[in-house]
């Protein structure tokens, strides 16, 4: 099930707090988490703006590892997405709460910009980028779930850093996928 966050100011700012204890930017080029974060990984390639179903599964079963069946769903890019506007723009406000959805039922919030999956705990978070990436942060007991129902994460470091790492941007990103990225070319 999947319901569309109100546009009243209490709902937003309750869920713009959750987001800012999981993410530090909206820009998945930059540092995205918090320090209590102390891994950051990558899937690459996504399906452009959302996670392939292999990823979104994955990401399922990691948070019924951690006893989490419930997440936030944000657009980040293009508009003010916890701002309370008497009449929002076509990318304002477009959060969503999922509890238990289906890979179809997600298909169709899309939207063509970076948008965030993330922990209604706070405990995790996936910025997918429209370039056909997303960089996930959480503690350790969601990336270790992850890694253990996505066999293909270490693979996907390599390939994204074989795609990326000769544009400028690619020293800027966070530094814990960064190192992240540096511990599975040696493997």
């Amino acid at each position: 099930m999947i319901v569309k966050i109100k546009n009243e100011e209490n709902a937003l700012k309750r869920v713009e707090r959750i987001w800012q204890q999981v993410f530090t930017s909206t820009d998945p080029y930059e540092k995205l988490f918090p320090e209590a974060f102390n891994d950051v990984i990558v899937f690459h390639e996504t399906d452009g703006p959302v996670l392939r179903e292999d990823q979104f599964f994955a990401v399922r079963k990691a948070m019924e590892d951690i006893s989490e069946d419930v997440f936030y769903f944000s657009v980040t890019e293009g508009g003010n997405c916890f701002a309370s506007v008497e009449n929002p723009g076509y990318f304002d406000n477009l959060n969503w709460l999922c509890h238990n959805p289906s890979y179809e039922e997600c298909e169709q919030l899309i939207v063509p910009l970076e948008s965030s999956i993330y922990s209604t705990k706070g405990t995790w978070g996936i910025m997918i980028s429209q370039d056909f990436f997303g960089v996930i942060g959480g503690n350790k007991k969601f990336i270790d779930a992850l890694k253990n129902r996505y066999s293909l994460w270490e693979s996907d470091l390599k390939d994204f850093y074989d795609f990326w790492h000769e544009e400028k941007w690619y020293s800027g990103l966070d530094p814990r996928l960064l190192k992240s990225i540096e511990k599975a070319k040696l493997r």
